[in-house]
């Protein structure tokens, strides 16, 4: 995990942050959404991001409010930006001991969502490919460690999901 956490950190988030003005593009698609996009992510860092994610795990009163779905109407020239906020936490929750299954199954699914809606990749070869290791990793972490016995149909089920489209719509 080391290697890939490694080349996830080099591959994402290098970028300057976003500036306001199109941090997402507003073609009338998913309103509401991109407005919640706007009132999260604006004027963030990816660092700012993962900081927020990271103040989720003791905090049951916030739930699961990931951002994910706020995160998948952001500009595609964006999403790699911040997509690395959603990947730090991921390793993170992986090394413990219980993992947030939730955060994870939502982001195996905003990622699928992300390319499968647009029938696009907004992510670079080198990125896609480290996503799909991402997704395997995610499969095979789960399987080692025995984890996630109630969200295993879902694990599987959003993962080929999502390492079907990165096929057929990659860059």
């Amino acid at each position: 995990m080391h290697t890939l956490h490694a080349n996830i950190s080099a591959s994402f988030g290098h970028d300057k942050r976003p500036p306001l003005t199109d941090l997402v593009l507003l073609d009338g698609f998913d309103q509401y959404e991109k407005e919640y996009a706007v009132a999260f992510y604006g004027g963030k860092t990816w660092q700012d991001v993962h900081a927020y994610l990271q103040g989720l795990k003791n905090n049951v009163a916030a739930g699961a409010a990931y951002q994910l779905e706020e995160w998948s109407v952001l500009n595609p020239a964006y999403l790699a930006y911040y997509l690395r906020a959603h990947f730090e936490y991921l390793f993170e929750t992986l090394n413990t001991e219980d993992p947030d299954t939730a955060f994870i199954l939502y982001l195996l699914r905003e990622l699928q969502q992300v390319i499968h809606a647009q029938k696009d990749n907004p992510f670079t070869p080198a990125q896609t490919a480290l996503i799909k290791q991402v997704a395997q990793f995610i499969r095979d972490h789960a399987a080692k460690h025995d984890l996630y016995a109630y969200e295993e149909q879902d694990l599987e089920q959003y993962t080929a999901k999502l390492l079907v489209d990165l096929e057929a719509y990659g860059s």
